[in-house]
């Protein structure tokens, strides 16, 4: 091992049961994102009876690379505590290498684990994820989610100040106050439906699962809105140097989202806007085509608390510009969700302008049905193209630094727009492309799609 690679070990206990392994198979995911941006980083994977080299313990493997001062994140269960090759040998050796400062021992609490069991185990000062007393098997599913998001940020410190040489900020996770748990616990009392782990909100009519994942459905008075679960999780924003039609605006910088919340699968619809509203502003009417002529201050001032008023438990917001980025761009790199380029079959678009000279094709000339074209793989439709759609932050410029929740400037001028429209180039449409109007601006290739927090605002 050359003096630029780093070492993250995942140390378990395997058991009987397979719920050791599907906590260590969820920190891989969250981690392996962030691995992958340092070439000289890699995970390693330690359960109990899994040896590096013959007749090696987990602190003989740990102790090899222990000189490149790397890390061991420790799964902390009842099967692991249960080892006594662990808890005579191998456990009290790491925690001996860590105050040496060999390396950097993470405890991360996976499952309840006895008093007794912890007595000659000394945590203490270490960073550690979820706890003792609660840990992830404890916790709801945002809060799990919050605990690996803040591992996923520690580790990226660690690998940033070892392998890249250069000091990051620690972005940690908020954590849930008391009343976000409440709020949690009264769900569970009242019998509320749950999807892998997800609670059915308050305001929804109903919960269900699909080959694209959770969703929940809002029903106002005859017209349903579904609403797509979108997890925490961090990605690359902006758009990389080489990327074909990219504007300068676009600088691309990490950026972590800590919060999981819900957003509509469509744009607003005529519709839903004449249920809430009594009103259709749209200057080309159709009941399933998006909403449109609608400024930022009629969205934000107008339609939002009369839906809200509605359904007061719901709190609808706009997303803001990096939860909007994030749900488009679903996991993928490319400018598009559907890939390097796309076509008008995906994409409403002026079709006479294609991307990245591919062929031309149909020019639309209007807005059509929200979910007339195929969705992204999160089951969000048409955030590419057909209208661009609001956005709550200021625009401003971006910096290079890593992000945390970003909201936007203070304060400005316009309000951010993203997604294109039928009017716009291909190239507009792309995931990282962005525009931005006056807040009481609107125009006929101008929508939005509203979001809801998955853990509810305080309220004043």
């Amino acid at each position: 091992m050359n003096g630029n690679e780093m070492r993250i070990f995942i140390c378990y206990a395997r058991s009987d049961n397979a719920a050791p392994q599907r906590w260590a198979d969820r920190v891989k995911q969250q981690l392996q994102p962030v691995i992958d941006t340092y070439s000289g980083a890699r995970l390693v994977e330690l359960a109990t009876g899994q040896l590096i080299q013959p007749a090696e313990s987990w602190w003989e493997t740990v102790q090899r690379d222990a000189d490149q001062g790397g890390l061991a994140i420790l799964l902390v269960s009842a099967p692991l505590l249960g080892s006594a090759h662990v808890i005579h040998g191998d456990l009290p050796n790491m925690l001996a290498g860590h105050r040496a400062g060999r390396f950097t021992l993470a405890p991360l609490f996976v499952s309840p684990v006895a008093k007794a069991g912890l007595r000659n185990l000394d945590f203490a000062g270490m960073q550690s994820f979820a706890s003792a007393e609660r840990p992830l098997l404890a916790l709801n599913p945002v809060e799990q989610e919050r605990e690996l998001v803040r591992l996923a940020d520690f580790v990226d410190d660690f690998l940033a100040q070892r392998v890249a040489g250069a000091s990051r900020a620690s972005a940690q996770a908020r954590p849930l106050s008391f009343d976000d748990i409440q709020l949690f616990s009264t769900a569970s009392t009242f019998g509320l439906e749950s999807v892998d782990g997800i609670l059915q909100p308050v305001w929804a009519s109903d919960l269900r699962k699909d080959r694209y994942g959770v969703y929940a459905e809002l029903r106002v008075k005859d017209v349903v809105q579904k609403l797509r679960w979108i997890a925490p999780g961090r990605f690359m924003m902006g758009s990389p140097a080489d990327e074909p039609e990219r504007f300068l605006k676009e600088l691309q910088h990490e950026v972590v989202l800590s919060d999981p919340f819900w957003l509509a699968d469509t744009a607003c619809t005529q519709a839903l806007w004449q249920a809430v509203t009594g009103a259709d502003p749209s200057r080309g009417k159709g009941a399933q085509r998006p909403v449109d002529m609608v400024s930022w201050n009629d969205v934000v001032l107008g339609f939002l608390p009369a839906l809200d008023a509605l359904e007061p438990k719901l709190q609808a917001v706009l997303p803001t510009e990096a939860q909007w980025e994030y749900a488009c761009r679903a996991g993928s790199k490319t400018p598009f969700s559907f890939g390097n380029t796309v076509t008008v079959d995906q994409v409403n678009y002026d079709g006479n302008y294609p991307y990245a000279h591919c062929p031309k094709g149909q020019d639309r000339a209007r807005t059509i049905d929200v979910a007339a074209l195929p969705a992204n793989p999160w089951g969000l439709y048409q955030m590419h193209g057909n209208v661009w759609e609001w956005c709550a932050d200021w625009y401003g410029n971006y910096g290079l630094a890593k992000q945390t929740d970003p909201t936007g400037p203070r304060n400005g001028r316009e309000r951010v727009l993203r997604g294109g429209s039928w009017s716009d180039y291909a190239g507009y449409c792309r995931a990282a492309c962005r525009h931005a109007y006056e807040p009481a601006e609107r125009s006929d290739y101008v929508g939005f799609r509203f979001a809801v927090p998955a853990v509810p605002r305080a309220q004043s």
